[in-house]
């Protein structure tokens, strides 16, 4: 496995959640806001299997209340970017 895929498979739920929090936040700017989906959107799914299902499990193992958290924000952004 490349070095760069080993990082990436070792992030922190809490920079999850900044990103997230990024991406709901509608006083931060476009630009930003896009690049953090992006870099969220990256950091939860990948076109090589063996890395998509690792990402998968290392979702899972998150706390809960943490998974629940992203989801609201992510929710929210999809809510205000539809109105």
């Amino acid at each position: 496995m490349e070095l760069g895929k080993i990082s990436v498979l070792s992030i922190q739920p809490t920079f999850l959640l900044a990103l997230a929090a990024v991406l709901a936040d509608v006083s931060k700017s476009e630009v930003a806001r896009m690049a953090a989906g992006l870099q969220l959107k990256n950091y939860l799914t990948s076109k090589d299997a063996e890395v998509k299902l690792r990402y998968q499990m290392q979702w899972l193992s998150m706390a809960e209340s943490v998974r629940v958290h992203i989801k609201a924000l992510v929710s929210v952004c999809l809510l205000l970017c539809n109105s």
